[in-house]
Formats: C-alpha cells, structure tokens, sequence
C-alpha cells in the first residue's frame, strides 16, 4: 500500500508515512527471499498528476517483487466521495465507482495509465519475461519510461485486447520494440534471454524469431 510518494499527495489523503523509510523496507523483506512481496500505487489521488504519478512510479519500482497499479475508487462515505465535485472528479457512476479524471489528471491519461496496468500484468506479473525485462529496464532513461513506451508500441502496433494476444506474439513485440526504439540493445543477448524465458515457461521450442 504504497500509493503515492507525493507527499503533498499523502497530505491530502491524511497519511504520514516516510515513503523512504517504507521503501526501504519493502527492500530489506524482499532481501530475505522467503516472502513475495507486492507494492501498490493508486492512480487518480488529489493532487498527483501525470508527472507525479510517473515519479511514484520511478521510486517504487524495484523495491519488492510486483509493482501493481490500482485506481482510486470514490465509494460511499469517505471525505473523497464528499469532496468530489471541488476535485472535479468524473467516475463510474456505478460500483466500483472508479475515477476517470479529475483537477490534476486527464481522461487520456487516466486511460494509458490503465493499459499500462494491463502490460505490466502481462509482462511484469506472469514472471514469463523475468530475464528479458531484468536486461531490458536499466536501458531506458527511467522504468515508467520503459513501461509507457511499450504501452504505446503494443497499441500503435496490435489492436487487439491485450489478453487476446498470443505469448509468441508478446515475444515479438517486446523483441521488436527493443529494436525499434531503445539504444544500446545487444540483440543477440536479448534474444537468448527471451529464448531462455519462453522455454521455462512455454514447455515448448522458441519461436523462429528467438533462434
């Protein structure tokens, strides 16, 4: 439960947690291998734009085992649901009452921050790309960097549901991004790392690409 590392975001939700302090935490319960560790951001908090919410992002990543996004859900009775209209908050009118945008953040926004929950489940959570992505991150100028860009790249190049794409496929398109659009990718090494994760946990011989 994380949430946020804004801490003028924390304010306005009435936590006082030292974020550091949390983070670092999480870091040592993960360091004792005998645990799975997930941390949780909630999108669409009062005050937390775009930018900052990338930032909670960049802080929390790597610090337990699964970064999971949530989104702020505005139920019955708390001082949020009360003070809806002076955050400017649009939400499902029916349960679970989930934000679509608010004073600080946009519906485009709110948007690709859920597909890219949908990505990081995909890749990041199933533990299927452990390798590729261990390689992959530290490539990029910041995690939500990397994140966000391959949210854009699935949708620019595939427009099915991200569930409806085949595992070869999700192959392809974390390959073929690496390609495209991040610099100083060894593509013979990225290649053996997706080849090694397809074959633990595929049961079955790469595809063609990976050869």
């Amino acid at each position: 439960g994380v949430q946020t590392t804004n801490p003028q975001v924390l304010a306005a939700i009435n936590r006082r947690d030292d974020t550091q302090e949390v983070l670092k935490n999480l870091e040592t319960l993960v360091s004792f291998g005998n645990m799975h560790i997930h941390a949780d951001l909630i999108a669409g908090l009062p005050y937390e734009d775009y930018q900052s919410f990338a930032k909670s992002f960049n802080d929390a990543y790597g610090s337990s085992d699964m970064l999971q996004l949530g989104f702020l859900k505005l139920l019955h009775g708390t001082e949020l649901r009360a003070r809806a209209e002076e955050y400017e908050y649009r939400y499902l009118p029916t349960p679970p009452y989930t934000v679509l945008q608010s004073k600080w953040i946009t519906y485009e926004q709110m948007q690709r921050l859920t597909h890219i929950a949908e990505v990081l489940d995909r890749y990041l959570e199933s533990g299927r790309f452990a390798h590729a992505l261990w390689y992959l991150t530290p490539l990029m100028p910041s995690p939500f960097g990397f994140w966000e860009g391959l949210s854009i790249y699935l949708e620019s190049h595939d427009t099915r549901p991200l569930q409806r794409i085949s595992q070869p496929d999700a192959f392809r398109y974390l390959l073929e991004y690496a390609k495209e659009k991040m610099e100083n990718v060894d593509l013979s090494q990225l290649k053996e790392m997706l080849a090694a994760d397809f074959s633990q946990h595929e049961n079955k011989n790469p595809p063609s690409f990976l050869r």
